[in-house]
């Protein structure tokens, strides 16, 4: 029983820290594409086309699922 509270508590530890990192990650691409946007040399529509490749454009729930 031990041994099962430990592995589920390790499970849960890791699934927070991926998804902290997940969403950090999403963060820190959105500030790039937005820097991006700033600088004069790319083009909007190359932004815009980065946006809606990575589904930075999108809520999130439908940024996950692309089908």
């Amino acid at each position: 029983m031990r041994y099962l509270l430990r592995r589920v508590g390790h499970a849960l530890f890791l699934l927070a820290g991926v998804s902290m990192l997940a969403f950090l990650f999403s963060h820190w691409l959105q500030d790039l594409l937005d820097e991006m946007r700033l600088n004069p040399q790319i083009a909007p529509e190359t932004v815009a086309a980065l946006r809606a490749q990575y589904g930075v454009d999108k809520p999130l729930p439908f940024a996950i699922y692309r089908g």
